[in-house]
């Protein structure tokens, strides 16, 4: 088992040694308002780190938004479903919004369709309202629409939302162009733009994929004002428990000890750990059985980390676990 930061593009192992050095403290929760820059993600166990999030199509419907605090109306009949028509039809844009997450529900989707959920959500969209807009794009997404020309596909509606301050579109289209190879930093449309933009609006799944991305690139420098650290830093500033991981690893990569103090390696996959993340978990019961510390009363040992890491479902503590038991 070993805790490796690890990308699409290139696998790096932490050295079994490591240099005492300054662990760079990380700055302060970036403000929404300076130039920032999440989807591509597959937690993985044994500590490793975790990629980008990936972008897929499976469960559009649960990230539909503009829903009114996550209540679903079962049919009609409800009282709460006919108060919610009552409101949309008398010109409420967010009504207008939730009637038609309500129809998509009941898979009202037909375009000709004046009570479905597309002739509810583009009413809504034409009053304004950037969540109708959103929603589009997934129900245009999910159908594959996705022509760069077509004002009624998934690119259009998400530019619209986008366009009224939607960070949601922002990360969407940031990881569409993402998957067309659109990554440079001079592309006003490309991956880099949206995911910095939806970073700007507070997004932290933009922040993060920025953090990816410039450690497929390499730019792993605490001196880079654009870098990977910033953008992990950024995201495990906002509570992001996998940022908190990817952080703690690139420090380690770094050589940066920081056992005890804060903002060093340990610190950062505590927190994550104290989050529920097992990676991080892994990574600190890698950390302690390279420090020796394998006795089975220490509560903040090899053992008790791989214990916690298995515990979550973590297939390599479970090896690493059984094999120190067994020593």
């Amino acid at each position: 088992m070993a805790c490796r930061l690890y990308t699409s593009s290139r696998h790096a192992r932490i050295p079994d040694q490591h240099r005492a050095c300054h662990c760079p403290v990380p700055a302060e929760p970036l403000a929404a308002s300076s130039s920032l820059r999440k989807n591509l993600r597959t937690p993985t166990g044994g500590g490793q780190m975790y990629p980008q999030r990936a972008f897929q199509v499976e469960g559009c419907l649960e990230r539909m938004s503009g829903h009114d605090q996550g209540q679903f109306y079962a049919d009609d009949n409800d009282d709460a479903a006919r108060s919610l028509k009552f409101a949309a039809e008398a010109g409420d844009p967010l009504a207008m919004t939730n009637l038609g997450n309500l129809r998509t529900r009941q898979l009202r989707l037909d375009e000709d369709d004046p009570d479905g959920a597309v002739g509810w959500w583009k009413r809504a969209a034409e009053a304004g309202h950037s969540s109708a807009m959103f929603n589009l794009g997934l129900l245009r997404f999910a159908q594959g629409r996705l022509d760069e020309d077509d004002p009624d596909g998934a690119v259009g509606w998400w530019k619209r939302a986008a366009g009224a301050g939607h960070s949601s579109a922002m990360l969407k289209l940031g990881n569409l162009r993402q998957e067309q190879a659109r990554i440079g930093d001079d592309d006003p449309d490309g991956a880099v733009s949206w995911w910095r933009r939806a970073a700007d609006a507070g997004g932290t799944a933009a922040m993060f994929n920025l953090g990816v991305l410039r450690t497929e690139q390499e730019r792993v420098g605490e001196d880079d004002p654009d870098g990977a650290l910033r953008w992990f830093t950024a995201a495990a500033h906002a509570g992001d428990r996998e940022a908190m991981t990817n952080l703690g690893i690139l420090l380690q990569e770094q050589g940066c000890v920081g056992e005890d103090g804060r903002n060093g390696p340990a610190d950062w996959w505590k927190r994550a750990a104290d989050a529920g993340d097992p990676a991080a978990m892994g990574c600190l019961g890698l950390l302690r059985e390279q420090q020796g510390r394998v006795d089975p009363r220490d509560p903040d040992g090899a053992l008790h980390w791989y214990r916690q890491a298995a515990d979550a479902g973590d297939t390599h503590a479970m090896t690493r676990l059984e094999a120190l038991r067994s020593q």
